[in-house]
């Protein structure tokens, strides 16, 4: 072997590092150490997790497992001899309270040190001033069992926030025959994401399903069995759901000089669809690699569109046949998949 090749061959395993430590330990982070090996990485990967469980899937937990039509065993996207298989070191049900350049300091006070970190911690729900603790959130799997007890029982729901998570949990504890209200803040359900036109189809899909709903009305007291509305309407439910979005969940300040987690280069992987897009990048300080990667329901504002990472950067992106609607004849309400 010549000198410069050598050289060359050296210089890039300097680059690969050592060890990685993914936090979060959803899909993103699942998917991350699946990959890492899938690609032919031989180092050490850490996986850490602020749950106690492997990771699952999540939008299954306000459709099938809500439902009762899926065990619990059937959204585990891995299990423990996989992960062995992969050599991955799991830390589960720990949460990184602070990211410092080469190391994360977890909950119970251990710091792991890594030569690239990336970040997957998903989203925390958002909870409602002096919500009270006995309404139901749907961000985890045991919120959702806890949810699918309360909603075997019967009676009246009360859902706050008509939302995907919102609309989908109406739509399932309707389907299991309970009396479901829905009221939401915004003129019509989802304009933030969908827009005003199309979350107005979506209000009318959700009035014709059966489930009340109340648009551009806000709530001034929520309790565990009901709520007051600024119009001074009272709410009586038997039960209270809340879904008004989420934040990411991040529990620490990155120390002085580290990389910031909004700052860093970032790449964004989502499982559903399979697509990618770059985010800002910035220079980061010495330390670690620390990329950020959300998958599924984890996003914290409306999603853009974004061109495919092979598409030219000065190029609009490739063009699809636009659809159109129909002006005139029958309308359908259409069915709401599962």
């Amino acid at each position: 072997m010549s000198t410069e090749s050598s050289a060359g061959a050296a210089s890039s395993r300097s680059t690969v590092p050592e060890h990685v430590l993914v936090v979060g330990a959803g899909l993103g982070g699942v998917r991350t150490v699946e990959g890492l090996r899938s690609a032919g990485y031989e180092g050490r990967i850490s996986l850490v997790g602020g749950e106690v469980h492997l990771p699952y899937d999540r939008p299954p937990l306000s459709k099938q497992l809500l439902a009762g039509t899926w065990e619990r065993e059937r959204i585990d996207l891995t299990a423990e001899e996989k992960l062995a298989d992969l050599g991955v070191r799991t830390r589960l049900g720990l949460r990184a309270v602070a990211l410092r350049p080469g190391e994360v300091e977890l909950s119970d006070g251990a710091t792991l040190h890594a030569d690239a970190i990336v970040l997957a911690p998903g989203v925390t729900s958002r909870v409602l001033e002096g919500q009270p603790d006995s309404v139901h959130m749907l961000r985890d799997v045991d919120e959702s069992l806890a949810l699918r007890a309360t909603l075997d029982k019967g009676g009246s729901l009360l859902v706050v926030g008509a939302g995907f998570i919102g609309a989908e949990v109406a739509s399932t504890a309707h389907d299991l025959g309970v009396d479901v209200t829905v009221v939401e803040a915004a003129p019509v359900p989802m304009a933030r994401v969908l827009g005003e036109q199309v979350g107005a189809l979506a209000a009318r899909l959700i009035d014709e399903s059966g489930v009340r709903l109340r648009c551009g009305v806000a709530i001034t007291a929520l309790t565990g069995d009901g709520a007051t509305l600024a119009d001074g309407t009272t709410i009586s439910a038997d039960a209270v759901v809340v879904g008004v979005g989420g934040s990411w969940t991040w529990a620490g300040s990155p120390a002085p000089g580290s990389t910031s987690p909004a700052a860093s280069r970032a790449t964004s992987t989502d499982g559903c669809r399979g697509s990618t897009a770059s985010g800002p990048s910035a220079t980061p300080p010495p330390g670690p690699t620390v990329a950020t990667a959300t998958g599924p329901g984890t996003s914290t504002g409306p999603r853009r569109p974004t061109r495919p990472p092979w598409w030219p950067a000065t190029s609009p992106g490739p063009s699809r046949p636009r659809r159109r609607c129909p002006t005139s004849g029958p309308t359908s309400s259409g069915s709401r998949s599962s």
